[in-house]
């Protein structure tokens, strides 16, 4: 039996409440607002990022540092080199919306099914994450390029077994990373 932790409530400043009464003008919005409040959103300019569509501003790929440059250069390899890239997904709502989010991406610089293919494990036989049986087959179809999506932050072994295959992995993950 799971217990759940619920944050205290906090006396909010009244411009936020008033803030957050304008998004919801079918409440008197404290209880969005305690929930906001909680997770980190404190102010008018990110709370009106973070609810309003027209006032979202993303990111530039590269904020998210050193890596997404290492990641672009090796999909670039692969472009110039033909090689075969594969998007490995998660089954769940989340990965298979990643997963076509990025065959549409990718599918703009990479042939589908010819140089770009997906793969999606079977729920009740691999379950999540990567899996070395998985990874063999691709091998064996000329994957030399792995870009997982909801997937692959905490499979250590599995990459190092695909590593030795002669597979690079490039890992997009929303999940928290491993010590290691």
């Amino acid at each position: 039996m799971s217990n759940w932790q619920i944050p205290p409530s906090v006396a909010l400043p009244q411009e936020f409440l008033k803030i957050v009464q304008d998004y919801t003008p079918e409440s008197d919005g404290s209880v969005v607002a305690q929930i906001l409040w909680h997770r980190g959103v404190r102010d008018g300019a990110t709370l009106r990022t973070f609810l309003d569509e027209k006032a979202y501003q993303s990111k530039t790929p590269f904020d998210f540092g050193q890596e997404m440059n290492f990641a672009v250069k090796r999909l670039e390899k692969a472009l110039n080199k033909g090689e075969k890239v594969t998007i490995w997904g998660d089954f769940d709502a989340d990965g298979v919306t990643a997963t076509s989010v990025l065959w549409e991406g990718l599918g703009q610089f990479f042939p589908p099914y010819q140089q770009l293919d997906y793969y999606i494990p079977d729920r009740q036989k691999e379950s999540h994450g990567l899996n070395c049986p998985g990874i063999e087959k691709l091998a064996h179809q000329g994957t030399s390029l792995i870009v997982t999506c909801d997937t692959g932050s905490t499979n250590i072994a599995e990459i190092d077994y695909a590593n030795s295959l002669g597979i690079d992995i490039i890992i997009t993950d929303h999940h928290t990373l491993p010590d290691e």
